[in-house]
């Protein structure tokens, strides 16, 4: 029997935002939605049936819950070191379960989800709620409050970004791309390609012409980061400072130490254990917000 064992997982925030409807009028109204059975809680979306499962109430906090992918095809065997291959012992209707836990906190509608490169990644999360709420929905990575303030403050000038973004499986469920950003998939979807890579400069000899040109590109760089982008950074003149950012390594995130119970990590020890990480950035997500209230 598989003795217990200490692993690390990763945490990830985002903010959630969708397009208002008469029946999902927020990400709050929306998830208790599925919580009361007033909406489905399955979609199939990318080849697999994706399920929100026991999503319950977290006190005062928000709630909680995860989002099961099943595998019903080209599943793994299970052998010993020189046995026989033998099939999963599953019954019809059964699947290999693959999940990541989330903790939803509605103050800033921050969703808080563990890393699982088996399951699904947040983009699936997205087509998910997508399908089941009938409207837009988009997750927008947390970066840090320096960096956004950085990014945005008045006299920073933005002097070069360079991006590599993947080709999207469905283009239609993105976000709404600003000019620049839409330009730059087409480019991928018309090409063979599976991803883009492209950097753009301004020459500050012309600052006062290019200065809607800066301005379009900041907001390009808030779209980019919610395409998946492989590499995301920018240069920026603070008062004739050239500085880089990353705009991937300074997203807000955290790395927590659980007890795996056997083989497995039970779901309410990985929900305390997103609860401990946002305990420990709420203060960097609180100031995030603040300086986008500022800016």
């Amino acid at each position: 029997m598989p003795r217990p064992s200490s692993k690390n997982i990763r945490v990830d925030f985002f903010q959630m935002t969708i397009t208002p409807t008469e029946t999902i009028a927020s990400p709050l109204q929306g998830f208790r939605a599925i919580m009361d059975g007033t909406i489905a809680n399955h979609h199939d979306n990318g080849g697999y049936k994706r399920e929100f499962y026991g999503l319950s109430n977290r006190g005062a906090i928000g709630f909680c819950g995860s989002l099961r992918k099943f595998r019903n095809d080209d599943l793994p065997k299970i052998s010993s070191l020189g046995g026989t291959e033998l099939d999963l012992p599953l019954i019809d209707g059964q699947g290999l379960v693959e999940h990541n836990c989330f903790v939803f906190f509605p103050r800033h509608s921050v969703i808080a989800i563990h890393y699982n490169v088996h399951a699904n990644h947040h983009t699936r999360l997205v087509d998910t709620l997508i399908g089941l709420w009938g409207t837009r929905v988009e997750l927008t990575p947390l970066i840090s409050a320096d960096t956004f303030r950085r990014l945005n403050q008045t006299g920073t000038t933005l002097v070069e970004i360079e991006a590599k973004i993947p080709k999207p499986q469905n283009p239609a469920l993105l976000p709404d791309p600003d000019n620049f950003s839409r330009h730059a998939l087409d480019m991928l979807n018309l090409s063979d390609a599976d991803n883009l890579t492209f950097k753009v400069g301004i020459d500050q000899r012309y600052s006062g012409m290019n200065r809607r040109l800066i301005n379009s590109l900041k907001n390009s760089i808030r779209t980019l980061s919610q395409y998946d982008p492989q590499k995301l950074t920018a240069k920026i003149d603070e008062n004739g400072i050239i500085s880089p950012i990353d705009l991937i390594a300074d997203r807000i995130k955290s790395t927590q130490q659980v007890e795996a119970t056997g083989r497995y990590i039970p779901r309410d020890t990985l929900y305390n254990a997103i609860e401990q990480a946002y305990a420990e950035v709420e203060n960097d997500i609180n100031a995030y917000f603040a300086t986008g209230e500022t800016n």
